[in-house]
């Protein structure tokens, strides 16, 4: 039988990510995601919040360059549902997002209309091959 489990997202931080380290010398990093989206009758925006999980060394790159408010971030991975009792003996559920793939989106309020006006990023060198010949002649060029 088939199946498919696959979540793509793009949001904001709700706060700090937490990385927990075990003696095994794994690592997890957790954090909430405010994904924007609008309400059931489609008339007011709100924001839906998703649980996200990431190990390994994705989860050292998330503890080192996420914060809250610092970026977007697009995320993908898949559902997973944890199960735990509590002392009381009731059983417990909640879905998380598993991320395997982060990707640092533009700051807060860039590209949107209103937003705050970033500083421009600092100049970055030039490639070390430009402004110098290549050895192509115009002959060469295909069009």
């Amino acid at each position: 039988m088939a199946s498919l489990n696959t979540v793509t997202l793009i949001g904001r931080l709700g706060k700090d990510p937490e990385a927990r380290y075990f003696e095994s010398g794994s690592m997890v990093c957790t954090f909430t995601l405010a994904v924007d989206g609008w309400n059931r009758e489609g008339k007011e925006p709100e924001s839906h919040w998703f649980d996200v999980k990431v190990w390994g060394k994705t989860a050292q790159t998330a503890a080192d360059w996420l914060k809250k408010g610092s970026h977007q971030v697009g995320l993908s991975g898949r559902l997973e549902q944890e199960r735990w009792q509590t002392q009381a003996g009731e059983k417990r559920s909640r879905i998380v997002v598993v991320a395997e793939r982060l990707q640092l989106l533009g700051r807060p309020g860039q590209g949107q209309q209103g937003g705050q006006q970033q500083p421009a990023p600092a100049q970055r060198p030039a490639p070390a091959w430009q402004g110098q010949d290549q050895g192509f002649g115009d002959e060469e060029i295909p069009f």
